[in-house]
């Protein structure tokens, strides 16, 4: 069974059968290349070009394991590993108690129909969410937090987007294609060099080259030109707010309950604060740790249409099809892009990123303007 499918009946019945069409219509091309072309004509007397039938015959034979190769591959990652997001575990909760009749009792937009937890999640400890304070840059809302997807039930990592139509988050969704198999996301960027061998035409082969280049997606692009994204960029700690920004601290500081029955924050000290200096309300001595974990971010803005991912055309074409031309022939393994692991953010920024800094008068070194500070207040209070 495919990992997602579409919600919709019709969608689910073309992504089903839309292959079992194109391998009838190659293979009929098939057999009018090997029968019609080479064995009655060109191998048949009085024409009889023995050459060019093997020519032929070799050259799209080739071309033809290239193209099965690559839709092959192109199928089964769409099948089997599309890119999306894991749920939530209010989510699982939530779509393991449902039923299907109930899920289907309300429409999209009734607003009974979402569960009382599709609000974002306040607490500090958020399963995921420390994956994000972790980076040193992130898309955030305004308040400094990372974007929630309601119908998940979970943070939104840099450049995911929801699918209506799966009702999955899918990191840089490109779109729905039941031409291939179902969603196509950062998994897939090697589609585009399957165009060459003849599944798709000239114009999708120019547009996907176009957004290997621009490292964009279909989403990315609309209203690219106006688009503002809102970045959480990691300061040194204890960094105050200023007039051109706001500032916020991970881990978040704890809530509690009011007399209304609605979360109040209550604020978390600074390292600086006089609270820190004297000790705890119990007596207890901060932990050096705790103070070493937390990380200062400084919310920015970039200007209409910007792109921050933006890594100049080289990069961005190695950072999608890959880092040698092995890789661009064969889409074998997964694009670069694909790998979350970089400690600065969920996908490398280009030098945007700098001038975003330069623009908000902040300064590239963290650890030496923070951590540097951070151990000197820590070591005097143990002096």
């Amino acid at each position: 069974m495919p990992e997602v499918e579409s919600t919709k009946a019709a969608s689910r019945w073309a992504t089903r059968i839309i292959p079992f069409v194109l391998a009838a219509a190659v293979g009929y091309g098939t057999y009018v290349i090997v029968v019609h072309v080479c064995v009655r004509y060109l191998l048949s007397p009085p024409q009889k070009d023995e050459a060019a039938a093997i020519v032929i015959l070799v050259l799209y034979f080739i071309f033809l394991l290239f193209t099965i190769a690559t839709y092959l591959r192109t199928y089964l990652t769409i099948a089997f590993d599309c890119g999306v997001v894991p749920l939530g575990p209010l989510a699982v909760e939530r779509q393991r108690k449902n039923t299907r009749k109930r899920r289907n009792s309300h429409p999209p937009g009734d607003l009974e129909g979402h569960a009382y937890h599709a609000r974002p999640d306040l607490d500090p400890d958020s399963p995921g969410l420390e994956q994000f304070y972790t980076k040193d840059v992130f898309v955030c809302e305004s308040d400094g937090r990372p974007k929630w997807c309601s119908e998940c039930c979970n943070w939104k990592a840099d450049r995911v987007h929801h699918s209506s139509e799966i009702a999955r988050c899918v990191y840089r969704m490109d779109h729905y294609c039941p031409w291939v198999g179902g969603m196509v996301g950062e998994n897939l960027a090697g589609i585009a060099m399957a165009a060459f061998f003849g599944i798709f035409n000239f114009l999708m082969t120019a547009t996907s080259m176009r957004y290997v280049f621009l490292n964009m997606t279909n989403v990315d692009m609309l209203g690219a030109r106006s688009k503002v994204h809102q970045l959480a960029v990691r300061v040194p700690r204890g960094t105050p707010s200023t007039h051109n920004f706001t500032t916020v601290t991970y881990p978040l500081p704890k809530l509690e309950l009011g007399i209304n029955g609605e979360a109040n924050r209550r604020p978390r000290p600074r390292a600086t604060d006089n609270s820190r200096a004297g000790g705890r309300a119990n007596g207890a001595s901060p932990d050096p740790r705790d103070d070493l974990a937390t990380r200062t971010f400084a919310i920015l803005r970039t200007e209409p249409g910007e792109n921050p991912w933006h890594l100049g055309y080289w990069q961005n074409w190695k950072s999608v099809m890959g880092t040698n031309f092995i890789d661009w022939l064969l889409p074998i393994r997964k694009s670069p892009c694909a790998n979350h692991e970089n400690g600065e953010s969920f996908y490398p920024m280009g030098p945007l990123l700098a001038d975003i800094r330069a623009r908000y008068g902040l300064s590239r070194n963290i650890e030496d303007g923070g951590a540097g500070l951070e151990m000197r207040q820590i070591g005097s209070r143990r002096a």
